[in-house]
């Protein structure tokens, strides 16, 4: 497909895993929409993280805030955080993935406490770290994508994504699609 599409005029930036970064005008875009070997197209975007004191705005802290955990504490619970990885000995992960190609390290301290809030409301949970944040504080939504599609084929039962961007077309953007597919699993989704 990669031949194909350079040879109908498409200028590819790189490529990764299953998919392409190219650079193409409007109306090429409109002629590649109907293309079977094209399973999807959008925009990718730059993807930060959120400030950790966002879920204070949310009356979350009351989650965290608990003196003890709920009844279940999470025994039988998979919850993946997509973040910026743990880099933390009071959380026991049970896979760790790097979408950045830095390393699983936490430089920015925030994937981490977010799962010492979760560790800590679900104690008996396995916790998986999905790293899409690299050093400089910005990720790629398509490897958001990558990793709520991780989370769905390892049969995760709560997603939470510490992440956020500004999303033009949202609805029908490709990280919406993949969190609308999630729901569809059975996930819920906490972003």
């Amino acid at each position: 497909q990669e031949r194909v599409l350079k040879a109908i005029g498409v200028q590819i930036e790189s490529s990764e895993d299953h998919a392409l970064f190219v650079s193409l005008s409007w109306k090429m875009l409109q002629k590649l929409r109907d293309k079977d070997y094209i399973s999807s197209l959008g925009p990718d975007f730059t993807i930060q993280l959120l400030p950790l004191n966002g879920a204070l705005e949310t009356n979350a802290e009351s989650l965290f805030a608990l003196r003890s955990p709920p009844v279940n504490q999470g025994n039988g619970i998979t919850i993946t955080l997509i973040d910026s990885g743990v880099t933390t000995s009071r959380v026991r992960i049970e896979n760790e993935i790097d979408f950045t190609g830095e390393g699983k390290l936490d430089v920015h301290d925030h994937g981490s406490k977010i799962a010492e809030h979760i560790y800590a409301i679900t104690p008996n949970a396995a916790i998986n770290s999905l790293k899409i944040v690299s050093s400089t504080g910005e990720g790629r939504a398509y490897h958001v994508v990558q990793a709520i599609e991780w989370a769905i084929e390892n049969r995760t039962n709560i997603i939470v994504l510490g992440v956020g961007g500004t999303i033009s077309n949202c609805g029908s953007d490709m990280l919406s699609g993949a969190v609308k597919k999630a729901v569809d699993a059975g996930i819920m989704v906490v972003a």
